[in-house]
Parts: structure tokens; C-alpha cells; sequence
């Protein structure tokens, strides 16, 4: 057997802490729900929630 390598293309995030994620849009759709409906057609997509307020700091 052979294996190969795919490489996975990574990215970083970080989170503005400001309550912004609590804004809806017309339709009632949060930044990060708008956002990745906008890429609903891609091949990939990967969806990673902000860290939960409560449990940030520990």
C-alpha cells in the first residue's frame, strides 16, 4: 500500500467578545448561521461555533 499526504487547508480565528453575535439579520439569521449559508454550494464546510461565554477564562 502507498499513502499520500493530503494537506487540509487550516485557518485561524478569534472571536470579538462584543455581543455581535446576538444580532439577527432580516431573515433571523445570526453572522456565523448568515455566513455560512452564503457558502451553503461549497464542496467543503467545515462550521466551528465560538467558545460557549461561560466557560471562556478557565
Amino acid at each position: 500500500m502507498t499513502s499520500r499526504n493530503k494537506s487540509i487547508p487550516s485557518i485561524s480565528v478569534s472571536y470579538a467578545r462584543n455581543g455581535s453575535s446576538a444580532k439577527v439579520n432580516s431573515l433571523g439569521m445570526r453572522p456565523m448561521q448568515e455566513r455560512a449559508y452564503e457558502r451553503r454550494g461549497e464542496q467543503y464546510l467545515l462550521i466551528k461555533s465560538p467558545p460557549h461565554p461561560a466557560r471562556v477564562g478557565r
